[in-house]
């Protein structure tokens, strides 16, 4: 990590914030009320959902189609 460029940035060092904004996404997108996920679903589609909002959806399917 580039703490120094963090810190000069302002921006938070430990991983709190972003473990909070990720369980605070997972409970607003898969358990809404009148959801029911089975596991691996809920688990795959966090991943897809990953994928897309990083803007690296076509990854999980380059290395795919080899």
């Amino acid at each position: 990590m580039q703490y120094r460029e963090l810190k000069a940035a302002q921006q938070p060092l430990g991983s709190g914030a972003v473990e909070s904004a990720i369980r605070m996404i997972v409970n607003l997108r898969f358990k809404s009320a009148g959801k029911y996920w089975l596991r691996e679903n809920a688990q795959s589609m966090l991943l897809l959902r990953s994928y897309l909002k990083s803007g690296r959806f076509d990854d999980p399917f380059d290395w795919s189609a080899s």
